[in-house]
């Protein structure tokens, strides 16, 4: 389906390789929308451990443009090709860039609190969301919670990410 040349959609785009932060800094500054999935890594330099943003999905960038922004963007020296489906440029759908910040969103929260032992949290996600509890175990990946409003000793496995701490 071509996209009328009035109407944004979120094209996806091929990248030299570690290209893809400066491709977003440059074409950001030219006033488009673009969108470069980071996650925050902690990697071994020579001296030392550093936290650094790398890509998520290296090689890619998606940016919400029109059709003349797009062939504008191909122009780019770090952009190697417009990625494409059966001769058409793919246009990734709006849900599924918003998928994507929120697990990256979900991830950093996960990375800034590892909750401990002993310490209350609510559940904010999933099927026992709004229930408070007092953190048992923690986990790489969950966390073992001692369910409050049950008053007997139930205790559930839940996604670290799917927690927060309480507040009075």
């Amino acid at each position: 389906m071509p996209t009328p040349s009035l109407d944004k959609a979120w094209f996806c785009f091929y990248t030299r390789p570690r290209h893809e932060k400066k491709i977003k800094d440059r074409l950001e500054a030219q006033g488009l929308e673009i969108f470069c999935p980071l996650m925050k890594v902690r990697v071994k330099w020579s001296d030392r451990w550093k936290k650094v943003y790398k890509p998520v999905i290296p090689g890619y960038i998606f940016a919400h443009v029109r059709e003349d922004q797009r062939l504008i963007i191909l122009k780019d020296p770090s952009i190697l090709n417009a990625v494409f489906w059966n001769k058409k440029p793919v246009i990734v759908r709006p849900e599924e860039i918003e998928a994507m910040k929120y697990v990256l969103l979900l991830g950093e929260r996960m990375a800034e609190q590892t909750p401990e032992k002993g310490s209350r949290v609510k559940i904010v996600n999933g099927s026992m969301a709004g229930n408070t509890g007092i953190v048992m175990k923690v986990s790489k990946h969950a966390v073992t919670i001692r369910i409050d409003s049950i008053q007997v000793d139930f205790v559930v496995n839940v996604p670290i990410q799917h927690i927060a701490a309480e507040t009075k």
